[in-house]
């Protein structure tokens, strides 16, 4: 059991079992490749020069191993004596311990090695700052499994870490701009303090707000570019009724231009017709009118 928990933690959950039936069932055997069944599911190995594949059932490699570590784990699964269950009431109950230790022991380094990667995620490897910082937590770490489990909890970030630490840093300079020296020691007791301080529901309220903030932004954003739209559609319309109204009027004054036309060319036509007028005669010569001088003829 010892082993194949051995196994798991160096490889993973399912490597750790393919090997482990691998060593017991198929270590020795002659064929090359083999097959190699795993919960109903069959894998292959090959044996080559220098290492021992591993495959699935089509032929796609999963992973290798060297053959010199393949031979010491074979060793070490060999060597190992078959654990025999108790019998009496203190057997069993001093198993259960060693087996709840055993397990509480695995459930810690899996634990720190997650909140390791958490850490590693969220540094800025090239700032020398941050990789001393790291190196100082993953002391912290290896020697509490508490601070390891804080560090992973989903709300908890490096980010939010860094801002309590410059927070802290002010309320220590007492609001006063400029620099001040802050010891490693002091600046690793805030950021533990960070990490255990129970801020869950005080996070989850913020990350509600910042949430909220959000969606009022992007339904005014939404309610602007709707009104946009609209006035750009009025000024469209706009536009295009201007536009219909000009050439309504162009229309217009083309059609008084060929009236205008017409009348001028009906006008030169009846001109050339008229009859030419007589010079009027003296407003004091009535037409029909005789002189003194004409009565004298008569007689």
């Amino acid at each position: 059991m010892e082993q194949k928990k051995r196994l798991e933690m160096e490889f993973g959950s399912d490597k750790g079992d393919l090997i482990m039936q691998y060593l017991k069932t198929a270590y020795q055997a002659e064929e090359n490749p083999t097959d190699v069944e795993v919960q109903g599911v069959i894998y292959k190995v090959l044996r080559r020069e220098h290492v021992i594949a591993f495959y699935d059932a089509d032929g796609n490699t999963l992973f290798d191993v060297p053959k010199e570590q393949m031979e010491r784990e074979y060793q070490m699964v060999m060597e190992t004596p078959t654990e025999e269950e108790p019998t009496s009431m203190i057997g069993k109950t001093i198993l259960g311990i060693e087996r709840q230790a055993f397990e509480s022991a695995v459930k810690n380094d899996d634990v720190k090695q997650r909140a390791l990667e958490k850490l590693e995620n969220g540094m800025d490897k090239s700032n020398p700052s941050d990789m001393l910082f790291l190196q100082y937590l993953t002391k912290r770490i290896e020697e509490s499994a508490s601070l390891a489990d804080d560090i992973c909890q989903e709300h908890k970030t490096v980010k939010a870490c860094h801002q309590y630490i410059l927070r802290q840093a002010r309320m220590m300079a007492n609001g006063r701009s400029g620099a001040y020296y802050v010891c490693d020691e002091t600046v690793v007791e805030w950021a533990e303090d960070y990490f255990h301080k129970d801020d869950k529901a005080e996070e989850e309220a913020k990350a509600k707000e910042v949430k909220e903030k959000v969606k009022a932004a992007k339904e005014r954003e939404k309610k602007e570019k709707e009104d946009q739209k609209k006035r750009i559609d009025r000024m469209k319309k706009y536009r295009e009724a201007k536009e219909e109204n000009v050439q309504e009027a162009k229309k217009m004054l083309k059609k008084k231009a060929r009236v205008a036309e017409s009348e001028e060319s009906v006008k030169g036509k009846t001109s050339k017709f008229k009859p030419e007028s007589k010079p009027r005669k003296n407003n004091e010569d009535m037409e029909g009118q005789l002189d003194m001088f004409a009565f004298m003829w008569v007689s």
